[in-house]
């Protein structure tokens, strides 16, 4: 049995995986996780391997030495120099981050590839990949939805928080409600423009599938999504190893 861990900016995902079937699934926080629980979870019975996907070098330092307590434990640091069945035609795949190509290859063995595959991967940022002919190309990187309203509130002095809500109205009658339309329109209008160019380029029909935290929401809202599906990345690393 092996168990992914997904280390993102927010969460720690972590699954654990038989014969590349989920058995099951917890979350910890990243920057705050309880070492103790940690070591109860690598405790479990029949656990053999750790594979590692991670966006936060300090928490995965950390985790590898936890790991290495456990003598009979394997640990594998997935990155963007890993093998895998795609041909990597990404300039310098060493700098490509570790989430983005176990998210490519979630979708490359889950959905079908008789056109070109884009993923979205959307947590505190949003990752978009492309991947046709069996080859991964690159992508796109820009601000989650937390991102973009955390920066606008940094960035100003009098702004209040706000539920992260789609208004009844683009036009807000109020404070909330102006914030509200601007942060979420202009995060899926972002992500819509993004995928827009993408298929423009590409001159043919995409097949586009997001993940992630805010996956759902985003299929929800954007017609180019056709499918959903919130674990990619940690099924393209259980695939891994």
């Amino acid at each position: 049995m092996k168990l992914i861990l997904d280390i993102g900016n927010t969460r720690i995902k972590g699954a654990f995986y038989q014969l590349d079937e989920l058995a099951d699934f917890f979350t910890l926080n990243t920057h705050d996780f309880s070492t103790e629980k940690l070591r109860e979870i690598l405790a479990t019975k029949g656990l053999e391997a750790v594979i590692c996907v991670s966006v936060v070098p300090k928490a995965a330092l950390q985790i590898k030495e936890i790991v290495q307590d456990f003598l009979y434990l394997r640990f594998i640091n997935f990155n963007g120099l890993s093998a895998s069945p795609l041909e990597m035609r990404y300039q310098n795949p060493e700098k490509l981050g570790a989430d983005r190509l176990a998210g490519a290859l979630g979708a490359f063995y889950r959905f079908p590839q008789n056109q070109p595959l884009v993923i979205v991967d959307a947590g505190t940022a949003v990752n978009i990949e492309v991947i046709i002919d069996n080859a991964y190309l690159g992508g796109a990187i820009l601000p989650g939805l937390s991102l973009y309203k955390n920066s606008l509130q940094r960035g100003t002095a009098q702004l209040p928080d706000f539920p992260l809500q789609i208004p009844k109205s683009p036009i807000g009658i109020n404070t909330q409600e102006a914030l509200q339309s601007g942060v979420i329109n202009g995060f899926l209008g972002s992500v819509e423009r993004v995928l827009e160019q993408i298929g423009a380029f590409l001159q043919v029909p995409i097949y586009c599938v997001s993940t992630g935290g805010d996956g759902a929401f985003l299929a929800q809202h954007l017609p180019q999504i056709q499918d959903n599906y919130p674990n990619l990345v940690l099924e393209g690393a259980a695939r891994f190893g």
